[in-house]
């Protein structure tokens, strides 16, 4: 069985899905590779994210955090918010933290409390930010304080 899902879209065609946000207060988002939705009314309305960022748009994953959407697109790390007059705008990461880059291959991103993010890359590691004191520090490279080798448990029956 095939469904339309097309009432859904505030789009003829949104493309594959690959990530969706909720948080308990209700607010849903979903991300295409190429457009971030809201919904809105029961239908997903696209933000227009081309209008609101120059350069490629390729993006990887999404997620609410203390009420604003972050993102990835192409590696950079993006904070989304409403600006006055109801229109969206996007802040970098870099600029808003320390001024400098954290992964060039960034892919997913995860609040695991209040104050602490994380973001993962495919091959530069694991970023551990807080959001309190606005600075991050490298989790998982080798070298580093923290590790992401893989521990394995073994359980009795």
């Amino acid at each position: 069985m095939r469904y339309d899902l097309s009432e859904l879209w505030g789009v003829k065609d949104p493309g594959k899905i690959i990530a969706f946000a909720c948080n308990k207060e209700g607010d849903t988002w979903a991300a295409s590779e190429n457009e971030i939705y809201q919904l809105e009314e029961k239908i997903f309305r696209p933000v227009g994210i081309k209008k609101i960022l120059s350069g490629k748009i390729l993006i990887s994953d999404i997620s609410i955090i203390n009420g604003q959407l972050w993102f990835i697109n192409a590696a950079e790390t993006i904070i989304l918010y409403t600006a006055t007059g109801g229109n969206f705008a996007a802040s970098y990461f870099f600029k808003e933290f320390t001024g400098q880059k954290i992964l060039s291959d960034s892919r997913i991103i995860h609040q695991s409390d209040f104050n602490t993010i994380w973001i993962g890359g495919r091959s530069e590691g694991l970023i551990k930010i807080d959001l309190a004191a606005k600075t991050f520090e490298n989790a998982g490279a080798l070298g580093t304080t923290l590790s992401t080798e893989q521990k394995c448990l073994r359980l009795k029956h």
